[in-house]
């Protein structure tokens, strides 16, 4: 009775107990079925498929990059660790660049790329897309780039407020009709010609140095705050007026096929080499030409000059005065030293109008040829010259 008393108050207790453990193994089952469910698919993701053959073959071949039977790469770890890749073969598909996310250089032009998404790839300082298909790209979260190119595409819009850190801009020949530059303060390089664009606040830019926005339809362009500016090429535009006086670190521009009625340029650094660049096919007056703007390091060079070509002048007609005992010699020595002096013109010429001194084709084969000549074509009349006076000296000295 005892024995049936202790079984029924065994029961009665493990019973529970097995129960309460039956429920725990039922809900052990439904949370290993859950985490299954929702891990799984995790490791799948993980996996990092590179469908682009062409994109796989540059990443096998340049870079070690593996790959299993389904395009998938199978050394994650090695792409995490890339920062540059530079691609040239004929790719339309970056999927797969998200595995690289130690990358601070990418290259991949002329490829027929539609479409990049670059959100993983956050240490990206440099990029460069050009000569492919883009017709958008989202930079946004790409904050420390510096050098963007993305030239000879499709964008008709960009987005660069994000990029605060932007030094170099190429975003020429595209179909873009706006540009907002104002988040983009560092900014030394700037070359968007040959879209849409018909206006260019670069206001905002006063690290900018070089500025390419030809092939555009720029009624208007403001550069009063560009002061470090010292490349400008704004031809084939609209534009009516263009205030440079200011520009003293300007040294190279070209501004042909505008509507330009002046320019003043007194202050800066120009080499007037190539001076159609300049005024062609513009609405500037008849005078216009190679001596024409002035500026203020061609008239200090000229007065620098000008003691020097004052003395020469001084010099060579002191010869001509003397003469020889045979008048005809005398004659024939005189024009030899015109003829000489006549062919030196073109030389003056170059040099006074053009600061030719940083172009050694310029001084090689324009003014060498004509310099030589000259000074040959005279020379023995000089000498000659030279040597009647030093007779006329000794003589008179020997008299006194």
């Amino acid at each position: 009775m005892v024995e049936q008393k202790n079984s029924s108050l065994f029961y009665s207790i493990a019973s529970p107990l097995y129960n309460c453990s039956k429920k725990l193994r039922n809900r052990y089952k439904y949370v290993l079925a859950l985490f299954l469910t929702l891990a799984l698919p995790s490791f799948v993701a993980a996996q990092i498929n590179v469908p682009d053959s062409a994109f796989r073959e540059q990443l096998k071949t340049r870079y070690a990059i593996t790959f299993d039977t389904e395009n998938n790469i199978t050394n994650p770890e090695s792409a995490s660790n890339l920062e540059e890749l530079h691609l040239y073969t004929d790719i339309s598909n970056l999927k797969g660049i998200e595995a690289f996310t130690s990358l601070e250089i990418l290259e991949s032009s002329g490829g027929k790329l539609t479409s990049v998404d670059l959100s993983a790839n956050e240490k990206l300082t440099r990029i460069n897309l050009g000569v492919n298909s883009l017709t958008s790209i989202d930079l946004s979260s790409n904050t420390a780039l510096t050098h963007l190119s993305v030239c000879c595409n499709q964008l008709t819009s960009i987005d660069l407020s994000a990029n605060k850190a932007l030094e170099s801009l190429a975003i020429y020949s595209n179909q873009l009709t706006n540009l907002d530059l104002s988040s983009n303060t560092l900014l030394t390089s700037l070359s968007c010609n040959d879209n849409h664009l018909k206006s260019l606040n670069v206001s905002f830019n006063k690290n900018l140095q070089a500025l390419s926005c030809d092939k555009n339809q720029l009624t208007r362009l403001d550069l009063s705050s560009n002061e470090a500016l010292t490349f400008l090429n704004c031809s084939n535009n609209l534009l009516t007026s263009l205030e440079l006086s200011s520009k003293a670190a300007l040294d190279d521009m070209e501004c042909k096929n505008n509507q330009l009625t002046s320019l003043n340029l007194w202050n800066t650094k120009l080499h007037f080499t190539r001076q159609w660049l300049l005024y062609e096919n513009n609405n500037f007056p008849f005078y216009y030409n190679s001596f024409f703007p002035f500026q203020k390091n061609m008239v200090i060079q000229f007065l620098g000059l000008l003691p020097v070509f004052i003395i020469y002048i001084i010099s060579i007609l002191f010869l001509v005065y003397q003469k020889h005992q045979d008048e005809q010699k005398n004659k024939r020595m005189n024009r030899w030293i015109f003829a000489g002096n006549i062919i030196l013109l073109p030389a003056w010429y170059f040099y006074l109008s053009d600061p030719f001194i940083s172009n050694t084709y310029m001084v090689l084969f324009v003014v060498a040829p004509f310099l030589i000549v000259g000074v040959l074509i005279q020379l023995k009349s000089l000498i000659l010259k030279t040597i009647i006076l030093l007779k006329r000296n000794k003589t008179t000295a020997n008299h006194s």
